[in-house]
């Protein structure tokens, strides 16, 4: 099989990298920078120097059997449309603001497959949003929560960017486009902040970023979904900040860009892949769970392998025959097809990444009730933010389901309940503004409850 493979860049050479390693050696590489084309050829690899945006890239996309697109976002659409006109598969990672779907039915005249937004998140994230649909039933919400953050952080911004810093700022700025009520609607990027916690990482925010793509339209008959990206906590404030103050537009991109780099190095390369796709059914919460640590045999970030494998995988799948179908086909679809799904999650833990499931009845959250009085109770009910209250004598972890029954102490039991996930808990020994004797006497605990 003959593969195109644009852009060499980090994603690009660790697709290089993962094909060379399954097994392909027919092999072409276009890039523009000549430090990535003589990384390139440094293992075998036939190499051209040029822009993507030139007429020629046309007569060499029909000496290749499959195209890979590793290139920044702002190219992802000159190149999907062009690739189909040629009648020539292809497999995409980047983002585009455009909406893939429409060459559908291109695709299909051609007879050839387009797989959009095959990297980590919308990637991986989608084949499992798709596979837990074929495995759950009766799904009420769909949250993909997904981030890469470096293993030393180092403060205010706590992060440093593995890939398109252009692509970051418009990941922020954006509005996010999320699934409510089974209507689609907007909502503020950096918006809906939430506390998370993860067992090797420790507490982590979450908040609304646009990723969902083409899951609004591919996914119909589940009423709530939403993707949050995840970063250590006060990361989306300062940005919330610097965007109000315009700071983030193009006016001053080049100067704040400037700035943010400065800041980014300060952290660590090495980094951390987070994702946690949750299914909120009748019984409880059902998710995956992946976490990814930077490669330091390889010197490769984790980012860089989630995003990179993914479409290296799917071309040995292709060449396997086990992509069968034609037209736009995003990773949502094909994980519908369990033993597709299931393939590709073998050949992802080939590769030493690992996804856990939480679907059997003891993975679940524990369900667990308390009484709680009428003014707490419309608290929590009407807001939108995480709340903090207050529980005595209670064995809590981050997870459980807290049902919150309403209790009058006139009245009794009104009826009303509530159900909220137990985001995180803070122990007695953190407390400082109760006596210790109060704290011996009712152990009280303050517990984060999120919607």
């Amino acid at each position: 099989m003959r593969i195109l493979l644009l852009g060499a860049g980090r994603q690009g050479f660790t697709i290089l990298q993962t094909l060379k390693g399954f097994g392909f050696d027919n092999i072409t590489v276009v890039d523009v920078h000549p430090e990535n084309l003589e990384r390139a050829k440094g293992l075998g690899t036939r190499c051209i120097s040029l822009d993507v945006r030139d007429e020629k890239i046309g007569e060499i996309f029909k000496q290749h059997d499959l195209i890979i697109d590793s290139l920044p976002a702002r190219f992802g659409f000159e190149i999907m449309p062009r690739a189909v006109e040629e009648g020539i598969p292809i497999i995409d990672i980047a983002y585009t603001e455009e909406d893939p779907l429409f060459l559908e039915e291109k695709a299909k005249e051609h007879g050839i497959f387009v797989i959009p937004d095959a990297g980590f998140a919308p990637g991986i994230s989608n084949l499992l949003v798709g596979y837990g649909l074929s495995l759950w039933k009766n799904i009420k919400k769909i949250c993909i929560k997904v981030g890469g953050i470096p293993l030393k952080p180092h403060p205010p911004l706590n992060y440093n960017i593995t890939w398109s810093p252009e692509d970051l700022i418009a990941e922020y700025t954006r509005p996010v486009r999320i699934k409510k009520d089974n209507k689609i609607t907007e909502v503020e990027a950096l918006s809906g902040i939430e506390t998370e916690y993860f067992e090797e990482v420790g507490y982590l925010e979450s908040f609304y970023t646009d990723g969902l793509r083409t899951l609004l339209k591919t996914v119909k008959d589940i009423p709530e979904l939403e993707e949050k990206t995840l970063r250590y906590r006060g990361h989306a404030e300062i940005f919330r900040i610097l965007r109000e103050l315009h700071l983030l537009e193009n006016a001053h991109m080049s100067n704040t860009l400037k700035a943010l780099m400065k800041e980014f190095r300060k952290s660590s390369v090495e980094d951390i892949a987070l994702l946690r796709v949750e299914f909120y059914v009748e019984e409880g919460v059902k998710r995956f769970e992946l976490i990814h640590k930077y490669n330091f045999k390889e010197k490769r970030t984790a980012m860089s392998e989630l995003t990179g494998f993914t479409p290296a995988i799917l071309a040995k799948m292709y060449r396997e025959g086990r992509i069968k179908k034609n037209g736009v086909i995003p990773l949502e679809i094909l994980g519908q097809d369990k033993e597709f799904a299931v393939g590709f999650l073998r050949e992802l833990s080939n590769l030493g990444i690992k996804v856990k499931e939480y679907k059997k009845k003891k993975d679940l959250p524990r369900r667990i009730e308390k009484r709680i009085l009428p003014q707490y109770f419309e608290k929590i009910v009407s807001g939108e933010k995480t709340f903090e209250i207050r529980l005595a004598n209670f064995d809590l972890r981050p997870g459980d389901i807290l049902v919150l029954k309403e209790w009058d102490p006139e009245k009794g039991f009104t009826g009303r309940k509530v159900e909220k996930i137990v985001s995180y808990v803070l122990k007695t020994k953190d407390l400082n503004f109760w006596s210790d004797d109060e704290i011996e006497k009712w152990g009280y605990m303050v517990v984060g409850l999120k919607h």
